[in-house]
């Protein structure tokens, strides 16, 4: 099964969903820890050394959401977060699509894209600008490597760092993924701003974390 879905620009998405909405009974929370490394060629590179986490109730505690939508055998997930604690970049999945197994990624759509101090990486249309994803291994054509595991309904056991208050045992679909880029450029400069994305300051080759719990459920 093929098919191509156009993407939408996150500020009108997020309007039209509404940040924090889910179902009628519980908020969505974000919860995601990433950080932009510099790559080996890159000279002017200085980072900060302080990760970007986001962490709580989207719309009041962290800015951002996550939506899921069905397509018969497959899923479309798109996340968007803007670091609430450590530094203060954004990072966003853009057209994910997986298997209704929930564990299987398939398509060549999805992109990965990251801002950090005022940089965006990720954003371009060509190979080496591009953050596009897929479950393979990092490459030049495909620089972003994403693992998936979707649950229906949300587990009641959730890590404590989760700033979530509410009824946790209500909780919706959840997506959890780790995310690997490596060699991602900006659109303007890209032979010298590069990053790869990982978990931590020189931990490339250690995905990145993001979940996305009680997720807009949208009927294309």
């Amino acid at each position: 099964m093929t098919f191509r879905v156009p993407r939408i620009p996150f500020l009108l998405m997020a309007t039209a969903l509404g940040l924090g909405c889910g179902d009628a009974g519980a908020a969505q929370i974000l919860d995601a820890t990433w950080f932009p490394n510099c790559d080996e060629v890159t000279v002017s590179c200085s980072p900060t050394g302080r990760g970007n986490v986001a962490n709580g109730v989207a719309g009041s505690e962290v800015t951002g959401f996550c939506d899921i939508r069905d397509f018969g055998d497959q899923r479309l997930f798109n996340f968007s977060a803007r670091a609430n604690m450590g530094g203060t970049g954004t990072l966003q999945i853009e057209n994910l699509r997986f298997l209704s197994d929930g564990f299987s990624v398939v398509g060549d759509d999805c992109n990965v894209s990251f801002v950090e101090d005022g940089v965006a990486y990720g954003t371009g249309n060509v190979s080496n600008t591009s953050g596009r994803c897929g479950p393979a291994a990092p490459s030049e054509l495909q620089p972003c490597q994403v693992v998936v595991d979707f649950v229906e309904q949300g587990e009641s056991g959730l890590p404590e760092r989760t700033l979530y208050s509410g009824q946790v045992a209500d909780l919706g679909p959840e997506v959890r993924l780790s995310v690997r880029c490596i060699d991602v450029g900006n659109p303007g400069s890209p032979n010298s701003l590069r990053r790869s994305l990982g978990l931590a300051l020189g931990s490339e080759r250690q995905p990145a974390l993001l979940r996305g719990a009680n997720c807009t459920e949208i009927t294309p």
